[in-house]
């Protein structure tokens, strides 16, 4: 994973107070640097790890979902969900020990891995949605967490100097940089789409505050002031929609908790994005080449 920062934005044409903010915001970046790739990471495997600890502990209930639900023998429907567990688990220790273990050459196929359990969890579970913003809102949320994993697959895949995507797509069409510039283009597109539930939690208000810094992610403006204000919505709107701690009711503190964690996996991709940058496809590239 690249760890560098995205530093195109131009500070000469703000204003002096603001300078000066940026000025603090990149000293204290500079400090915190060498954590924030752990740091991305630990976010980003979350609910993963959240999410196969609880499934241990009520093995015996998801059994009877699968076995109710799609007619499932029970002793398949054990054996789908310990293994889900166990390659989600297998793949959180490689992404977690990133170039440690192996030097990475296996963080691709981990990412795709939990991609793959993204994928089965929508499909067993989307029709029936364990959150509180319904099958559309846990289908928004998959989608947010497949466009984090996108990102470390393709970070992974060109460190190796091999193709962004597998089998050489896009190759043809486009180059690496082409390609990968696309694939942080689509990781921006879905990381905002959390930001649809803010008009549940943070109000009319909130949510008009909200939604220029939304626009400056997606387009790719000014991405390392921008994104780190996501970041804090986000913050903000994961403790008022998911504080399962100060519920009672184990079914929804349950709901809450894995939506908690969920959105701390998003917010983990989006520090990701603010990483390595918006890519070629933005106003902040274009600015750069003084395109404006």
């Amino acid at each position: 994973m690249d760890s560098s920062m995205n530093n195109t934005v131009d500070v000469s044409s703000l204003p002096k107070v603001v300078r000066q903010n940026l000025s603090t915001l990149r000293k204290f970046r500079k400090q915190v640097s060498p954590y924030l790739p752990l740091a991305c990471r630990i976010l980003l495997i979350s609910t993963f790890l959240e999410d196969g600890i609880r499934v241990l502990f009520e093995l015996n209930h998801q059994v009877d979902f699968l076995h109710h639900e799609y007619y499932i023998p029970s002793f398949i429907a054990a054996f789908m969900l310990l293994t889900n567990i166990i390659i989600s688990f297998i793949a959180i220790a490689i992404i977690l020990a990133g170039k440690r273990f192996a030097r990475g050459m296996y963080e691709n196929l981990a990412a795709y891995a939990l991609i793959g359990c993204v994928v089965y969890q929508q499909v067993l579970y989307g029709r029936h949605s364990p959150i509180g913003s319904g099958n559309v809102g846990f289908l928004v949320r998959n989608l947010c967490l497949s466009g984090s994993l996108l990102l470390i697959t393709c970070q992974s895949r060109i460190a190796q100097g091999r193709s962004a995507l597998p089998l050489g797509l896009l190759d043809g069409q486009a180059d690496k940089q082409t390609t990968v510039a696309y694939l942080q283009l689509a990781s921006r597109i879905m990381l905002v789409l959390l930001g649809l539930e803010f008009i549940t939690t943070l109000g009319v208000l909130g949510t008009m505050m909200a939604i220029p810094v939304i626009v400056a992610v997606l387009i790719g403006y000014r991405l390392e002031i921008s994104g780190i204000v996501l970041f804090g919505f986000y913050l903000v709107h994961n403790i008022i929609n998911s504080a399962f701690w100060s519920v009672k009711g184990a079914y929804i503190s349950q709901i809450m908790q894995y939506e908690f964690f969920q959105t701390l996996s998003i917010m983990g991709g989006l520090l990701l994005l603010i990483m390595i940058g918006p890519g070629a496809i933005s106003v902040d590239e274009m600015r750069s080449r003084k395109a404006f």
